[in-house]
């Protein structure tokens, strides 16, 4: 999915599968979420985590798991990335 703004420039992009969405040659949505909050907070340990999700500011990277921390070995549904502000408002 894209994401645009106002103006109509692309601002935020999520993935889900089948498509991949990669970070160091990792695909992330193939890993459980928590391999993937693990490498996560490895690069960004101000990471903003959630039951059924987390936010990397830092990283411009999220994520959204249904299953969250209740189901920790589950893959996240979702990963987007976006730019430095984007959930400024």
């Amino acid at each position: 999915m894209v994401f645009y703004d106002d103006d109509g420039r692309v601002e935020a992009i999520e993935f889900v599968e089948p498509g991949r969405a990669m970070l160091g040659g990792v695909d992330l949505l193939g890993m459980s979420y928590a391999d993937l909050v693990k490498l996560i907070t490895e690069q960004d340990p101000e990471v903003m985590i959630e039951n059924d999700g987390f936010t990397s500011e830092k990283l411009g990277i999220g994520s959204y798991a249904p299953g969250g921390i209740g189901e920790p070995e589950d893959p996240a549904e979702t990963v987007i990335v976006f730019p430095p502000g984007y959930y400024d408002g």
